[in-house]
């Protein structure tokens, strides 16, 4: 499974029940009872979210870092490979980072998505789920 930013994102700053099965999620997760997959880009959005809403650079790190640690996710690189391959996921209507995520899950072999964007609903081979 792979791990989508708006997860990580609700799950330290969301306030309704998104966020709240978000959290319930990332503790399996961290607790390492869930095993998962996300990459920098991601890891990327994460932070770059989590600056702009806490204002604070040394707290968004901190809960990147935190985010980083989970016993059981694994976080891959990307390369041009994956943005090649990411170019028709763009052309389907994904954004693209979204598109980077799609190529990213597909060379590992990763069918499903946990991510609260129902842009992915329209990608074959790519099935949805969320917390």
């Amino acid at each position: 499974m792979f791990i989508d930013a708006n997860i990580f994102i609700l799950g330290v700053l969301g306030q309704d029940a998104l966020a709240i099965r978000s959290r319930k999620f990332l503790k399996r997760l961290e607790s390492g009872e869930q095993n998962a997959m996300t990459s920098v880009m991601v890891l990327g959005e994460v932070l770059k979210v989590l600056n702009r809403k806490l204002e604070s650079r040394p707290e968004a790190v901190l809960w990147v870092r935190r985010i980083m640690a989970y016993p059981n996710l694994k976080i891959c690189g990307l390369e041009r490979a994956q943005f090649d391959a990411s170019l028709p996921f763009f052309s389907q209507g994904l954004k693209p980072y979204d598109a980077l995520h799609a190529a990213t899950m597909r060379e590992h072999g990763i069918c499903e998505i946990l991510s609260f964007d129902s842009d992915f609903d329209k990608i074959d081979g790519i099935r949805r789920a969320e917390p």
